[in-house]
Formats: structure tokens, sequence, C-alpha cells
């Protein structure tokens, strides 16, 4: 049986998962996969974030979503948000989410009726094992997994539920996402390119980390200024906050936890996306080198996205 899905079935009935086998590999090249996405990962499996709570967001700093479901938290439409030169992205086109596999048939059927005929998943073949993808035949899932590896999911799972979050570490920065798992980025993007302007959904497990990484490439990418990328990206912890009070809730209950810590664990902040540019920057000279060099967006490319995705 596939430990992640068999850790899923024993947490979700509120048991405590046995230790599990070290060195659990992902589908990807992705390396060592940042803990802040791990540990997100590890409480949806559980039950503890990954519950539909509806996508009714606190107000933020960009566009809200036009369209709405009842199965995702952190679902919500990137149109409407301006670029540079004064144009915006059309709604209805790209957006962005968490884990789509509890959509009800009504929220396919809205995505259907919005024309949404693409999902690209970012999640790991593990982390798909234990929570399927449920879109009806009509929409197309594109997989493009950014893995996990040398994970054990168990220790880790314990290591939350009883307080103890000394041993995980915070990371500053998505800059392993950003060099290590380009070959996907690229692969998305590709299509995007030459999908002749196809709604689509893309996402992952808590629609965050991996997502919120590409949703800021995408933005940027489109001529959206980078002090929009930021505010946009920090929008997840008003989606995801009343997910995220209610596991901090349900740990306190265990015994005493660092909810300061455990809060910047189940959300964003704005200095990772900051420190990534950094590390873009660093290698790359430019956002703009490193979107032709990693990402395959040259200047006809990003050219073609602008002309398929703004208004």
């Amino acid at each position: 049986m596939n430990m992640l899905a068999a850790l899923w079935r024993k947490v979700s009935r509120g048991g405590t998962p046995s230790r599990g086998p070290a060195g659990l590999s992902g589908a990807a090249r992705a390396g060592r996969w940042p803990v802040v996405a791990l540990v997100a990962v590890v409480l949806a499996m559980a039950g503890l974030v990954a519950m539909p709570s509806g996508a009714g967001a606190k107000e933020v700093a960009v566009p809200a979503a036009r369209i709405t479901v009842e199965g995702a938290a952190n679902f919500r439409d990137l149109g409407g948000i301006a670029t540079a030169d004064g144009r915006r992205i059309r709604p209805g086109m790209l957006f962005r989410s968490d884990n789509l596999s509890n959509l009800t048939g009504r929220d396919w059927q809205t995505l259907v009726g919005t024309g949404v005929g693409l999902i690209v998943d970012f999640r790991s073949e593990q982390e798909v094992a234990a929570a399927p993808p449920t879109q009806p035949d009509k929409i197309e899932r594109l997989a493009l997994p950014i893995g996990l590896a040398n994970v054990d999911f168990a220790v880790m799972y314990k290591q939350i539920m009883d307080g103890q979050l000394d041993a995980i570490e915070i990371p500053d920065s998505y800059g392993r996402i950003a060099l290590d798992a380009s070959d996907q980025y690229r692969r998305w993007f590709a299509r995007l390119v030459d999908g002749g302007g196809q709604p689509s959904v893309f996402h992952c497990s808590s629609g965050k980390d991996r997502t919120g990484f590409a949703a800021a490439m995408l933005m940027s990418a489109l001529g959206v200024p980078w002090e929009t990328v930021l505010r946009e990206f920090v929008a997840s912890n008003h989606y995801l906050h009343d997910r995220i009070e209610r596991t901090v809730a349900r740990i306190r209950q265990r015994g005493p936890v660092d909810e300061q810590k455990l809060r910047a664990l189940l959300g964003v902040r704005q200095l990772q996306m900051e420190n990534t540019l950094r590390v873009i920057e660093a290698r790359h000279g430019s956002l703009e080198r490193y979107l032709e060099a990693e990402l395959g967006l040259d200047a006809a490319a990003r050219e073609r996205l602008r002309q398929l995705y703004l208004e």
C-alpha cells in the first residue's frame, strides 16, 4: 500500500500514524522541498488543513475573486490584476488554487461553465495518491509533479501534533523550487503559450508555495509590477486564515506550542518571495533573464502570453 495513502487513511480517522520508511523519494527532480511546504502537505494529508471552508476571503489588496468554489479555500482568479503598462489580466482565464480533490459537483459545473478546460497539478505522486483528482472527463489534467525527497511524513506529523517545532526550520525563500523545479514550470509555461488562451487552473496541496511561486512568475511574465506580485502572494494568508486558526486550535489542545511559528509554517511571508528574487538575481542577474533561461520565456513568448491573457 502506498505509504502516503496509508498515512492519509490513518490520520483522517484520528489515529496516530506509525513511523513510515525513511527516504521517501519524490517524483520530480526538485531536490529537498521547502519544509514550510512539507508541513502544509503533512497537515493536509491529516485532514487538518484540507477540509473545505469556502473561498470567501477577507479583503485583500488585489482584485477579489469573481468565481468562488466551496471545496477549495485558496482558490482565486488572477483576473483584474493590473500590469505596469495599464492593461489587466483577463478575468476567468487564470485561476490558482489549493487541492481540488474536495470540489463539489456544483464547483466543477461552475468551472466547466467558465470554460476551464485544463487543470495543472504540481502535487507529487504521493500527494495525488492520498487525494486523487476528481475533475470531470471534459477537463484535461496535466501532471507536473514537484516532489518530495527524503521525507518521513509520520515523524514530521508527530512533531507538529506534539508541538515540537524547534526541529522544523522555516525557509526564507523558494530558491530551491526556482532553480531545481524549473523544468516543470517550463513545461507549464510552454502549455500556456501554445494553448491558445484556454482558461485553466494551476494548483498544489495548499496553493501557497509551489503555486504561489508559479503565480509570481506568471504575473511577472505578464508585466505585473513586483509590488503587486508580492501583495497577491501574501493574499494566501487571508484565504487560508480560518483553516490555519482551526489547525492551531486543534494542536493547542494537545499541549503548549509556539503558535507564532506554527502560523508562519502554515502561511506565507512576503520575505520568502523577496528573498527568492534575490536568489534568482544572484544566479541569473535579473528576473527577466531567469524567465528566459530557466522557464523558456523569451521576449516573443512573453509577448504571446500578454496577447492571450491581458486585456
